[in-house]
C-alpha cells in the first residue's frame, strides 16, 4: 500500500528532471507528471478475470488503469487480441493504439543437441526429449490443469519426456508446487 502511495511521487518528481521527454509505461501504467505518454496492455485479464488475482493487485489495477488511460497519448498491445479487447472494454480510439507484437533477438533459434548438451545434462534431460512451461506459478496460469493432464500420460511417455517448469513463484503458488512435486 505504500508503494502505491509513494511511487507516484517519486516519477513526478523524476519526469520533471526531463522535461519533453516521452514515457513509456511498459506495464500500463504510466505516472501523474508525464507530459507525453504511451501505455503497452499486455492484457485485460484483472478485469475479464479478476479471481486469478489478489484483491489488492485488483483494486489498484482497476484504479490505476483508466487514470493512466487519461494520462496516455498512445497505447500499445502485445497482440490483435487485447488491441481489439482495450478498444471494445475502453472505447478507445482505434488510431490511438497499436498491436505490436513481443520479439526476440538473433540469439533465440533453434539450438543443436551438442550446444545444449551442457545445460541439459546436469538436469537430467536430452535435447529434444522434454516439455517445457516458461510462466510464473499462480492461478490464472492454471499450472495446476497442466500438471493434471501431465499426469493422465503414460509413465513411459513422462519418464522420455519430463515435464521442466521454469519461472518464478507467483501468487497463491503453494498448490501448484506441491503437485509439481508429485506428477513429476
Amino acid at each position: 500500500m505504500a508503494y502505491a502511495l509513494i511511487w507516484p511521487v517519486v516519477m513526478r518528481q523524476r519526469l520533471r528532471r526531463v522535461p519533453d521527454s516521452l514515457y513509456h509505461g511498459t506495464n500500463f501504467y504510466i505516472p501523474p507528471g508525464a507530459d507525453r505518454a504511451v501505455a503497452t496492455f499486455h492484457d485485460l485479464s484483472i478485469y475479464r478475470y479478476p479471481e486469478f488475482h489478489p484483491a489488492s493487485r485488483v483494486e489498484f489495477m482497476q484504479r490505476a488503469i483508466p487514470a493512466s488511460l487519461k494520462r496516455a497519448d498512445f497505447l500499445i498491445t502485445v497482440s490483435e487480441f487485447t488491441r481489439r479487447e482495450v478498444l471494445d472494454y475502453f472505447g478507445w480510439p482505434q488510431d490511438r493504439i497499436r498491436a505490436i507484437p513481443l520479439g526476440v533477438t538473433a540469439h533465440y533459434h533453434p539450438h543443436s543437441a551438442q550446444q545444449t548438451q551442457a545445460t541439459l545434462a546436469p538436469l537430467g534431460l536430452q535435447h529434444g526429449q522434454y516439455a517445457l512451461c516458461t510462466a510464473t506459478i499462480e492461478p490464472r496460469k492454471n499450472i495446476e490443469r497442466l500438471l493434471q493432464a501431465y499426469a493422465l500420460q503414460p509413465i513411459a511417455d513422462r519418464r522420455r519426456y519430463p515435464l521442466v517448469l521454469a519461472g518464478g513463484r507467483g501468487w497463491k503458488d503453494r498448490k501448484s508446487t506441491r503437485l509439481n512435486s508429485s506428477h513429476t
